[in-house]
């Protein structure tokens, strides 16, 4: 799916994209202002990534970070993502989102 949202074949709301990377919002977010960032090459884990595109994934995740918290007034946020078997989408991506004290989503806390 992801390769698709990438190559701009199936719809999606992106934010931001570069050579190297895509961010878009997730259409079906834990809370509202969810961003996936996805690097356009397409890996499984972090540690197929190469050097540059970790760097700017982390340089997003900050950037992100910054935007959501201000545009959201959040409670604090949550920057998420899984590898090997838990990988849901067998591509790499990671989760920035805004956290709010009155959500019922402990899971992270």
């Amino acid at each position: 799916m992801f390769r698709k949202i990438v190559n701009k074949e199936a719809p999606s709301n992106i934010i931001y994209e570069d050579e190297l990377v895509c961010c878009f919002l997730d259409i079906d977010p834990t809370n509202e202002g969810r961003v996936l960032i996805v690097p356009k090459k397409h890996d499984h884990d972090v540690d197929e990534l190469d050097d540059e595109t970790l760097l700017r994934i982390t340089k997003l995740s900050t950037t992100l970070t910054k935007v959501i918290k201000k545009a959201f007034n959040t409670d604090g946020y949550t920057i998420m993502q899984n590898g090997g078997i838990f990988t849901d989408f067998v591509h790499y991506h990671v989760h920035v989102f805004p956290r709010y004290n009155s959500n019922e989503l402990l899971l992270f806390k």
